[in-house]
Formats: C-alpha cells, structure tokens, sequence
C-alpha cells in the first residue's frame, strides 16, 4: 500500500488504485506537478503473469491521471523489455505486447494524456537507457510503437501496398460467387 519513505521517495501498491490517487495527491500538495511518467513495471521484469497484471495497472495508472488534482497535458512513457522484434535476433515475450492495448486506447479515452510504448533491450548499457529515456519526452508525440536497438531509434509504421491482381480460375460466365474479402 501507499506510503512515503521520504521527501522524494514513495512506495505504492501497482494494483492498487487509491496508491496511485494517493501518490498524485501527495507530490501535488508538495508543489510538483509532473508533464512526464515513466512506467518502468514493464521493463526487466520476466515474472508469469506481468503482462495482463501491466495491462490493468496502466490502466489504473490512466484513471489516476484523469482525476489529478491539477489540469494540463501529461505524456505516459510506458517503457518494457521484450516487446517488439526489430532485427529478428531478440527473445520476445508475447505477453508484454498486452501494454500495447492501453497505450493505443489511453489517448483516447483521455485526450490530456499521451501514451506511448518503448521497448530497450533489457541487459543494453545503463547509461545507453537512460540516455534514450531522457531524450523520449522531447520527440515527437507518436502513438506508435518505439524500439531503440544499438542507439537507433525505430518507429513502427504502415504504409499502403497494393495486392497482386490473382488469376481467377474456374469462373462461368453468368455464375454466382461469394466474396469473402470484407
């Protein structure tokens, strides 16, 4: 449960929604009021079952924002290991995707928060991560999906393509068919 360990050190419940009302409330009577979170939960953490318990936890987290004590835009930063193939070559954990989910639908249920996902290689240099972490809040707000990979940054991102026209086989002239297409 919520409890304050000193002037800047706090420890919550992750699954506990008044923690995280509790935190808001208590930095805001301290005067800080942040524009940035960095959800870290997701990050390093190889445990069954931190996936749908991350996915319920950012979701608390969202609620927790919306009804802070103060207004103004936040950006959510949800970091995770594991995540995202870039290269081929990382071991990936399907169930760390399952953050993707509210960090696509965060923004739009609340408008003043932004969400986005990054995925680090979890055993890359401290210094690396934290360097690509701090540089995060400054680029543009993107509700794709981040990796950085060797100091790269990657964005996922869909582009239109056209399909091969297929050679129809067996067709009568005057036949009934079904499209099965959309």
């Amino acid at each position: 449960s919520f409890s304050r360990r000193s002037d800047q050190e706090y420890t919550i419940d992750p699954s506990r929604a008044e923690d995280y009302q509790s935190l808001l409330n208590e930095i805001a009577v301290g005067g800080f009021i942040p524009r940035s979170v960095l959800y870290l939960w997701a990050f390093r953490n190889s445990t069954l079952g931190h996936g749908r318990a991350g996915f319920h936890n950012l979701r608390l987290l969202a609620q927790a924002l919306d009804n802070r004590p103060y207004s103004g835009p936040i950006d959510c930063i949800v970091v995770s290991s594991a995540m995202q193939a870039v290269n081929g070559s990382e071991a990936v954990d399907p169930e760390t995707s399952l953050l993707l989910g509210p960090c696509k639908v965060i923004p739009r249920e609340y408008p003043h928060i932004m969400c986005r996902s990054i995925d680090l290689i979890a055993d890359e240099d401290p210094s690396s991560i934290i360097r690509d972490l701090m540089l995060e809040p400054g680029m543009p707000h993107a509700s794709r999906a981040i990796a950085y990979r060797a100091g790269f940054r990657w964005e996922q991102s869909f582009e239109p393509g056209s399909l091969p026209a297929r050679a129809v086989k067996n067709v009568r002239q005057h036949g009934v068919y079904l499209d099965r297409k959309s």
